[in-house]
Parts: C-alpha cells; sequence; structure tokens
C-alpha cells in the first residue's frame, strides 16, 4: 500500500507538471493565433476543458485543429498552384503578343500584370503556411 501510494504521488507530480507544460503551450498557441477568431475560441474551449479537468474532450479539439490547418494547408497550395498556372499562361501570351496590334498587347500586358500580383500574394501565404 505504501509503494502505490508513491507511485501515486509521483504520478501526481508527472500529471501536475506536464499540465501546467500543456497550459503554457496553450498560451503561446494562444498569442500565436491572436489575430484568428475561430482559433481563439478554439484554444479558449481547450483552456477551459483542461481547467474544469474534461481532458478527454480536448483531444477531439486538438484532432479538429490538426484537420482544419491540413485542410487550410491544402486548399493555400491549391491556390498557389493554380496562379502559378495563371501566371505562366499570362507570360506564354505576353510573349506572344503580335507587336503591331497595340490593343492585344495591352490586354496582355494587364493579364500579365493582374497575374504576377495574385501569384505573389499566393506565394506569400504559401511560405507562410509552410512556416507555421
Amino acid at each position: 500500500l505504501v509503494k502505490q501510494c508513491q507511485a501515486m504521488l509521483e504520478a501526481g507530480r508527472v500529471y501536475c507538471q506536464t499540465s501546467k507544460s500543456f497550459v503554457n503551450g496553450l498560451r503561446e498557441l494562444g498569442h500565436q493565433w491572436s489575430t484568428d477568431n475561430m482559433m481563439e475560441e478554439v484554444i479558449e474551449t481547450i483552456q477551459k476543458s483542461v481547467r474544469t479537468k474534461e481532458i478527454i474532450p480536448v483531444s477531439w479539439y486538438f484532432l479538429s485543429l490538426n484537420h482544419r490547418d491540413v485542410r487550410r494547408f491544402k486548399d493555400v497550395r491549391k491556390e498557389f498552384e493554380r496562379s502559378s498556372e495563371t501566371l505562366e499562361g499570362a507570360l506564354a501570351r505576353n510573349a506572344q503578343a503580335p507587336r503591331g496590334k497595340q490593343h492585344e498587347v495591352e490586354e496582355a500586358t494587364n493579364a500579365l500584370v493582374n497575374a504576377r500580383k495574385a501569384f505573389r500574394s499566393g506565394a506569400l501565404d504559401y511560405v507562410l503556411e509552410n512556416m507555421t
């Protein structure tokens, strides 16, 4: 019984330390996502579950959080690939525009400028998603 009591106390200490580390990790995560209302709400719900010792639902929140991140990353990657293809097409049209027809040259140039803007924006989003 004494050995079991000591083991239980040690397990309690480990639990307390792990719980503190977990809460600190949640705080750091909250600071990183402070501009995203949905993520802020999820993190707040997780913190509430931890405070009320409802540990089982926390795992479900993390699973949904991870699933949302993966889905968002895939969407950003698809958008980046789409804008890359659009830029490639605009570059080809601009290079092949007949120089004698000024209106076609202007249309190709405008399409190229817009494609570059979309590509740069998509590339920045894609890089930021890879960094997180």
